[in-house]
């Protein structure tokens, strides 16, 4: 009995920890977790753990930037990979959330503070 029961315990578990990665390509300037980084084609590693995601921006092997954010659920699969960002005034923008193909579950970001202010 113990075995079943360690067996659907490692299966939930199974379920609810993915990671993966995307490319995404910035058109302008955007902020992560307080850091600005400028236009250019990035991959945006993610390690999802229950409710929260360890989100780290790289260009190629160089960690750019990393935070930690939340894991939500939307009522449908997203059909692809995808970013969504706000544009501010200043024509920069903040990255509010990743979409992840065939997942209902979204990484959404919080505003942060930009470092030093």
């Amino acid at each position: 009995m113990k075995t079943v029961i360690t067996v659907i315990m490692l299966t939930l578990l199974v379920a609810t920890a993915f990671a993966g990665d995307t490319t995404v390509k910035f058109s302008s300037p955007t902020t992560i977790n307080g850091t600005k980084v400028p236009a250019g084609e990035y991959t945006l590693r993610y390690d999802i753990k229950g409710n929260t995601a360890d989100v780290k921006l790289m260009k190629g092997q160089k960690t750019i930037a990393t935070t930690t954010a939340a894991v939500v659920e939307n009522k449908e699969k997203a059909p692809y990979d995808s970013v969504v960002r706000e544009n501010k005034t200043d024509g920069t923008a903040s990255l509010k959330e990743i979409q992840i193909g065939n997942k209902k579950e979204v990484i959404r970001f919080e505003d942060a503070p930009a470092v030093g202010k």
